[in-house]
């Protein structure tokens, strides 16, 4: 199985020609694109007979052509897929995109950039070679220069896209290598991870629990949405584009955090398989108050979810998809079919009682194992094993919060 991932690297220092040269071809990849897709407004199929004889009168390079003839057909797509009000799409800036066959990654003596990319920026003239850029790559983490090494060696390169943010240029280099990820089957350890919005997600093996709140987002997310609201009112759309931006990044970083996390307990169990819940049409089949609307329609359960999976397959670990009805409802020791109260699960059948979200993940182990093992996909007392409680424990972001809260709270009682 291919298995791909992206990094993002800033480019140095340019000369004033640098720049010109890269914001013309910025501009003409703007206006191929809307060309592409004014075509596509007046009905006619963005194919490459269609558009690529007029896009060579800009002058640019035939890979840069079909990067933005597949860069306006993502767009249709996406622009079909919408719901509701919509306006034809039309850009006011583009990023450059790459093949891997004009990409250049090339490690230079030099005390200030150790590595350069080279790309090229117009259309090549037969008997000449002077249409590349050479720009110098700011690697300043071991991560991205153990990445650029392994390229070409572990890992194979893939596309690359050209960014402008404000006065900054930055590479997305894509890089990709093959993983032969095993069908899970009864042997396998299940780590399930039942996932949802006070607890972000709660990971479950046969000896260890952790849980990771979301709290602290709930509430990051809640101030944003003030700011942005207090911003509507004064038509500020900048920083609402600034703070959307600052949002977005805190909850991949998040988010990215967990998932490390998850996988790394995963790797520590002998032929671990991560089990997720399906929660594909959630939205549509949970009714909530008005009041929990907000919270319920920006839950980023999706996104936590794929981190999961892609970090879990880089490593080569398996992840299932099961259906979670009723994993809530049901006791993961007696079978037993109860309501959960908020966050406490109690068993009316066998007195049982814990977390209900970590009774909710261990039935999901329940099931998978049930499915394993060709039975029904229902949880019952056979395959119930009663084992010792798990110890649990917090994710280290909320634990080292809490500390320094309790910190506080000591030294004002001291003081007082």
């Amino acid at each position: 199985m291919k298995i791909q991932k992206t990094v993002k690297i800033k480019i140095g220092k340019l000369s004033k020609n640098k720049q010109i040269i890269l914001n013309n071809l910025l501009s003409k990849n703007t206006k191929a694109i809307n060309f592409c897709l004014q075509k596509a407004k007046e009905g006619q199929i963005i194919s490459h007979s269609l558009v690529y004889k007029d896009l060579r009168k800009l002058n640019i390079p035939a890979t840069v052509i079909h990067g933005c003839r597949a860069k306006s057909i993502e767009i249709i797509k996406s622009y079909k897929k919408r719901k509701g009000k919509k306006t034809f799409p039309k850009l006011q800036n583009s990023c450059i995109r790459y093949d891997n066959q004009v990409i250049k990654l090339r490690k230079t003596d030099n005390k200030l950039y150790e590595y350069f990319i080279s790309l090229l920026y117009e259309a090549g003239v037969k008997g000449k070679s002077n249409n590349r850029i050479e720009l110098p790559l700011i690697v300043n983490s071991e991560y991205q220069k153990e990445i650029i090494q392994k390229i070409g060696r572990d890992y194979k390169l893939g596309s690359t896209e050209l960014i402008k943010k404000n006065d900054s240029y930055f590479v997305c280099i894509s890089y990709s290598k093959e993983v032969a990820i095993p069908s899970p089957d009864g042997s396998f350890s299940p780590i399930a991870v039942d996932v949802g919005i006070n607890n972000l997600a709660v990971s479950v093996t046969q000896s260890k629990v952790t849980f990771y709140s979301g709290k602290k987002m709930n509430w990051k997310n809640e101030f944003y949405r003030r700011q942005k609201d207090r911003l509507q009112k004064n038509f500020a759309l900048q920083e609402i584009k600034r703070l959307k931006g600052r949002q977005t990044r805190y909850n991949n970083s998040y988010i990215h955090n967990i998932a490390k996390r998850i996988v790394e307990q995963a790797k520590q169990e002998e032929k671990p398989v991560v089990i997720l819940e399906d929660l594909k049409y959630i939205r549509e089949t949970t009714k909530v108050t008005k009041k929990q609307r907000v919270k319920h329609h920006s839950w980023i359960f999706r996104r936590l979810q794929n981190a999961i999976e892609h970090k879990a397959n880089w490593v080569g670990i398996p992840v299932v998809y099961i259906d979670p009805s009723y994993s809530s409802q049901i006791c993961s020791k007696c079978g037993g079919k109860n309501k959960r109260n908020k966050h406490v699960y109690k068993c009316e059948n066998c007195g049982y009682e814990s977390n209900a979200d970590y009774n909710a993940a261990r039935n999901l182990q329940h099931i998978f194992k049930a499915k394993c093992f060709g039975e029904q996909a229902s949880i019952n007392n056979a395959s119930n094993e009663i084992k010792p409680e798990p110890k649990a424990e917090k994710d280290d972001i909320v634990g080292k919060f809490q500390e320094q809260k309790e910190r506080r709270d000591i030294l004002w009682e001291t003081n007082r």
